[in-house]
């Protein structure tokens, strides 16, 4: 699957389709499904409760769908999730749809769009969230990949059947 690495915040709010348009001074062809894992350094944000959360980082988050990308106008700076005066020209808006929440696999981003092997991407249930599901790790015994195949709720490899320490 294509693949386009976004820091945090920004690759939760395209999870939570609060960002439909990510700006890049770039733009590609491509158009379909994009998966979204997130680069950079964990971040911390402010919860509306006056709590913090921890925004994980090479994670896998998200599959959207690009549908356009064309040249970004002021006008849609709301929805790429900045200020109007950010904005500038020769910048191009990836209009995003359609976001489904993914296992949170460890993966490292990497610039510009690169391929993903689909046998690593496991899709959440509809109304599950990337953040809730279990930490992945690996199966100590054989390495075997964390996914939605483990079995006992993620404690038994479906692999070796080793039972993981909890």
């Amino acid at each position: 699957m294509r693949t386009l690495a976004v820091r945090q915040p920004w690759a939760t709010y395209i999870a939570e389709a609060w960002k439909t348009i990510e700006v890049r001074s770039w733009r590609t062809d491509y158009r379909g499904p994009l998966l979204i894992p997130a680069s950079g350094k964990p971040c911390i944000i402010d919860r509306e409760d006056g709590s913090e959360s921890l925004l994980p980082t090479q994670r896998l988050v998200c599959v959207v769908d690009l549908v356009d990308v064309r040249p970004w106008l002021r006008h849609e700076a709301a929805a790429a999730c900045m200020a109007p005066e950010d904005w500038d020209t020769g910048y191009w808006g990836w209009h995003l749809a359609n976001p489904r929440h993914v296992w949170p696999a460890l993966h490292k981003g990497r610039l510009n769009l690169y391929q993903t092997d689909d046998a690593g991407i496991y899709y959440l249930p509809p109304g599950a969230h990337y953040l809730d599901a279990p930490a992945p790790a690996d199966c100590l015994r054989c390495g075997h990949p964390p996914g939605p195949d483990w079995l006992d709720d993620a404690q038994t490899c479906p692999a070796c059947r080793l039972v993981q320490p909890a």
